[in-house]
């Protein structure tokens, strides 16, 4: 099962300020679930919601790329192409 992510997380993944995620956020359509008054989000349907075709290639490119692939990979992601 995909692991709920928080709006840190999710952010540092997108590399987008923690700002972008809130203004999507109040977008009807915007993929979240609310918890309280928390906000948390599945990459998958979030990657779904910005028409990003081709998830897995996206996800290796973040991790290849990405200053924080150690905190990537500690939340249970892996950067196998089987996604």
């Amino acid at each position: 099962m995909e692991r709920l992510l928080t709006v840190d997380e999710l952010s540092k993944i997108l590399n987008v300020p923690k700002g972008t995620i809130y203004y999507h956020s109040t977008k009807p359509d915007f993929p979240l679930l609310k918890i309280g008054k928390h906000n948390r989000y599945y990459l998958s349907e979030v990657l779904g919601y910005f028409n990003i075709a081709n998830e897995s290639e996206f996800k290796n490119n973040v991790v290849r790329n990405c200053s924080f692939k150690s905190e990537y990979l500690d939340m249970g992601h892996t950067n196998s192409k089987e996604g």
